[in-house]
């Protein structure tokens, strides 16, 4: 029984982890290049990168884009956040 559960539990974390992946690579893929600079020269991005933390990702894109007055060129990313945030 237990064996099951656990069995259940990696393959729930594992599929959690690609799907973590995946919205990370779509979030990135949104992003035009001068956007992607930005959040590569982020102090955090190595870290992001590293755990593909969508969520960390996208506060980084959030707080880049309301700080440089740029919101009407980034259309899509708060589009984004919208649609993510009906999920969560």
């Amino acid at each position: 029984m237990w064996d099951l559960h656990d069995a259940a539990v990696v393959k729930s974390e594992e599929t959690l982890r690609q799907n973590m992946e995946s919205l990370y690579a779509v979030v990135m893929s949104l992003c035009d290049s001068t956007m992607e600079d930005k959040v590569m020269a982020h102090k955090d991005y190595k870290d992001i990168k590293q755990t593909s933390i969508t969520l960390k990702l996208l506060q980084v894109i959030k707080q880049l884009m309301y700080s440089n007055g740029s919101e009407k060129l980034h259309i899509c990313i708060i589009k984004s956040c919208i649609q993510l945030s009906c999920y969560g």
